[in-house]
């Protein structure tokens, strides 16, 4: 493999850029091209902008094309699998996750945004394919957390996540992260918490799949409390609160205190995907083709035409939740559970079965003060951008290899 490298123009022409863009003078340091690889980590220069401009990731067949927010490809990366796409803690990197090659890719979208005092400064500058990556028997689970500044990649068959801080993806240094490790190997996750804290799932013994018990764990081993959740799968966390998706009820976990609220209406069907918004104000779970809104302790189930089956669930800032059915539409719910309206976006499709298939999936966030919906359909290899205040469909992009997974880096 060639990696590309800095030259000395080309760092030359960053501070450069920078330093107009400072000025109040737009410059132009994107362009179309592919990119086999970075050996170094982010950078912090790139064009000042007047607010977050998104990058859109999309997974393929062949690997990862990255798009800016008219949805034109900004730049598009070779990977030897099909990857799925999970953001980083800190709303720039993205984890190219492929479970079959034992390894994870790290990806820096090129659009970020940095605090100054009381208001934030936006910048776009060119993606890069980071030149290590993060190496684990069967990596499944990437949980970020960015009110503990990580993201952890939880590997099945070694019962343990490595744990990717800010300053990892700021130096592009992959091949020693520290690792939190599980009891056992199993298909379980690590969540990062404040103050060196981590929730790590618990088996009882090697052929339970699926944990059933959460730990407490002050650093990587001394466990301090302990939750009981029954085939655990699914979960999320937004600074010191997460939630885990169980058999017979929904774990939230606010502050160390633990509460399991039950979801008796869902009979043998578990909560097995959560979302939740940055403020954790709105905790919505996915069960087999439900929506499970929880507030309160207590839950309001959601569903969507019957006989239609349901893609990943997606939510906006201000708790919009939006998924798409098999039908083509997209159903966007509000924060409490209620369907605000429908739109056709893509043709039919079918419901793969198990977790890995090929079928289209959803993202969400906020551009432009619109709530925007993201939506991949493999079947014409398109991708496209919903602006949600019109209900009409802002952006296309033609994306060849069967888009499936993806995020977006730097929506507000």
């Amino acid at each position: 493999m060639v990696l590309k490298k800095l030259t000395k123009i080309a760092a030359a022409a960053s501070v450069v850029a920078l330093a107009l863009a400072a000025c109040g003078v737009e410059t132009e340091t994107e362009h179309n091209h592919s990119h086999e690889g970075h050996a170094h980590g982010a950078s912090s220069q790139g064009t000042e902008t007047a607010k977050a401009m998104p990058r859109v990731a999309v997974a393929t067949e062949s690997g990862v094309s990255i798009f800016d927010e008219n949805l034109a490809e900004v730049a598009s990366y070779e990977l030897p699998s099909r990857p799925s796409l999970t953001l980083a803690h800190d709303d720039r990197h993205v984890v190219a996750n492929r479970q079959h090659d034992n390894e994870s890719s790290i990806i820096d979208a090129g659009a970020w945004k940095q605090g100054h005092g009381d208001h934030f400064h936006y910048y776009t500058g060119e993606p890069a394919l980071f030149e290590e990556v993060v190496k684990g028997a069967k990596p499944v689970h990437v949980v970020p957390n960015a009110g503990a500044e990580m993201t952890a990649v939880f590997a099945d068959d070694d019962g343990a996540a490595s744990l990717i801080t800010s300053e990892n993806v700021r130096e592009g240094e992959l091949d020693d992260l520290p690792k939190v490790e599980a009891n056992l190997p199993h298909h379980g996750v690590v969540i990062p918490m404040p103050d060196d804290h981590y929730l790590v799932t618990a088996t009882a013994d090697k052929e339970t799949p699926l944990p059933d018990t959460i730990e407490l764990r002050h650093g990587a081993k001394d466990v301090e409390q302990t939750y009981t959740c029954k085939r655990m799968h699914g979960e999320v966390a937004r600074g010191g609160n997460a939630a885990f998706g169980c058999a017979d009820s929904v774990l939230v976990i606010k502050d160390g205190e633990g509460v399991n609220i039950p979801t008796p209406e869902l009979g043998d069907e578990r909560v097995g995907a959560l979302v939740a918004n940055a403020d954790f104000s709105t905790l919505v779970g996915k069960a087999g083709d439900k929506l499970v809104f929880v507030k309160d302790d207590s839950t309001v189930i959601a569903g969507v035409d019957e006989g239609v089956s349901i893609s990943n669930l997606a939510i906006a800032p201000d708790g919009h939740v939006a998924t798409l059915g098999t039908n083509g539409k997209l159903y966007v719910f509000d924060a409490t559970g209620n369907l605000e309206h429908t739109m056709q976006v893509t043709g039919q499709w079918e419901k793969p079965e198990g977790h890995s298939g090929i079928a289209p999936a959803v993202a969400a966030g906020e551009y432009a003060a619109a709530n925007t919906v993201w939506v991949s359909e493999p079947a014409v290899d398109k991708v496209y951008m919903i602006d949600l205040f019109t209900k009409e469909i802002a952006a296309t992009a033609d994306v060849p290899g069967e888009p499936t997974s993806l995020v977006v880096a730097n929506v507000n």
